[in-house]
């Protein structure tokens, strides 16, 4: 654990180390950490996605790196970088990543399709055979032990034809060590055997039992169960890198050659093979500057989640007493951009219903309707209701066609069959008048509240600077 824990320092204390170089000068610094220009023009191509019109500048950039370096260094100060769970989470995730940086893929294609061609010459046109054998070994000093196992072989023989279960008949008598499992052999190819067997074996169809035949001192029934050609090498090439990573020599051989790239051949003045490829392992972020940033996003990227949950996505969950006073004292800061319907959508049989269904209601708070209707309703459904996306009644303009136009006046809609009386009970609202009418919508809010006072804390907290000169380099 304290050599994972010193590689994780290692890792992430580099971008300091590079950040001091020519190459890489020194963009910002953020709690006193250093950030290099390869750093952050990473941080920039991660997220020119999201501003694919580039409404973003550099200085804004910038000022969101500036944030997010402040929320890390925040998980980090809480410990959260020590946790077990982190720990096991990032070295998951630095395994798996590894892979495009310590395997020579080339060479592993090149092992993969000349393996491939063995196989195809090895194998030949009569593809694969699932066997099953059933072996039965005579006396061979005896001549009629030997006559009596031949008779044995051929009433075997029989009985399966007749419909006896051929694996049954091998745990019982077969003396192959095969005969555990039935007499399984798996999947055979031509090669395996001598020509005359091979012929045998290959002119089964499937399903087939063989006569018996003899060789080697023991009479023999084959079965084949299934027949499977080769395939394409792209059809195999699945199986193919399933055995090469099952080999330790191709996987060492391949971690060797990637070893030699990135020593330029001198392997960092090691002779033996396991502490090479430990070597270039262990100390990847360093050898691959490249790995270092996707290495370090990951690992910034968990911290930030961590600490997130805690301080700001969790607390609608944990804190529900201080979102509703928050709720309740800064009303202006829940209103709408857009007025919201909070009510019912009717369809109904005849406006008749319609009007029941209405004086029903009336005086009753819009979360005991949908029990009312189906109290009115019995087992003939006279009206059928809409209850909002999330069922609180709620409806955001846009949302829903029979709403836009019974109460934004916007579209149309068609009435739905058997029902030809559409209605709508409810009103218009500003803003939600308990966090309860909408809380996914209060609970967003409130997390942005929370964000911005968090960060108001941290940037009292940790100071920066952010180098202009070096800014100006960067161009997108």
């Amino acid at each position: 654990m304290r050599k994972y824990l010193a590689l994780m320092f290692l890792a992430f204390s580099l971008s300091s180390l590079v950040g001091a170089t020519d190459n890489d000068p020194v963009v910002m610094t953020v709690a006193g950490k250093d950030v290099g220009l390869s750093e952050f023009q990473y941080f920039i191509q991660r997220n020119e996605y999201a501003d694919a019109k580039h409404e973003l500048s550099v200085s804004d950039y910038a000022k969101m790196y500036v944030d997010y370096k402040m929320k890390v260094q925040a998980a980090v100060d809480e410990g959260f970088d020590t946790l077990q769970s982190f720990i096991d989470e990032f070295n998951s995730y630095r395994e798996m990543e590894m892979y495009a940086y310590v395997y020579d893929t080339t060479y592993l294609d090149s092992v993969a399709h000349m393996s491939y061609e063995a196989s195809v010459i090895e194998i030949g046109p009569s593809g694969l055979a699932f066997l099953k054998l059933i072996a039965l070994e005579p006396d061979s000093t005896d001549y009629y032990s030997m006559e009596r196992c031949a008779i044995f072989a051929d009433s075997l023989y029989e009985a399966i034809t007749l419909g006896a279960d051929f694996s049954d008949i091998a745990r019982r008598y077969s003396s192959d060590e095969s005969a555990s499992k039935g007499g399984s052999i798996g999947l055979v190819s031509r090669s395996m055997f001598p020509e005359y067997i091979a012929d045998i074996i290959f002119g089964l169809n499937v399903g087939e039992t063989s006569r018996p035949f003899f060789d080697n001192g023991t009479f023999f029934l084959a079965q084949v169960i299934d027949r499977h050609a080769l395939g394409t090498y792209e059809q195999n090439e699945k199986s193919l890198y399933k055995w090469m990573y099952s080999r330790q020599d191709i996987v060492n051989q391949s971690k060797l050659r990637m070893a030699a790239r990135y020593s330029d051949g001198t392997n960092w003045g090691l002779s033996d093979s396991d502490s090479i490829i430990k070597y270039m392992q262990d100390n990847l972020e360093m050898i691959v500057p490249e790995f270092l940033h996707a290495s370090r996003e990951y690992h910034d990227g968990l911290l930030l989640f961590d600490v997130l949950d805690r301080e700001i996505l969790s607390k609608p969950q944990t804190d529900v007493e201080g979102m509703k006073a928050f709720f309740n004292s800064n009303q202006k800061f829940f209103d709408y951009d857009v007025p919201r319907f909070r009510g019912m959508v009717f369809f109904c049989r005849s406006e008749e219903v319609f009007h029941e269904v209405e004086d029903l209601l009336s005086g009753h708070p819009v979360d005991e309707w949908a029990q009312l209707v189906l109290a009115y309703n019995g087992r003939d459904i006279k009206v059928r209701i809409l209850r909002g996306k999330n069922g609180n009644g709620l409806f955001a303009k846009g949302q829903n066609e029979y709403v836009d136009k019974l109460v934004f006046n916007e579209g149309d809609f068609e009435l739905m069959n058997g029902y030809p009386c559409t209605r709508v009970l409810g009103q218009k609202i500003n803003r939600p008048e308990t966090i309860d009418d909408d809380l996914v919508w209060v609970s967003d809010k409130y997390r942005s509240y929370l964000e911005k006072e968090w960060l108001k804390k941290l940037h009292k907290k940790y100071s920066y600077k952010i180098n202009k000169k070096v800014l100006k380099q960067i161009s997108f």
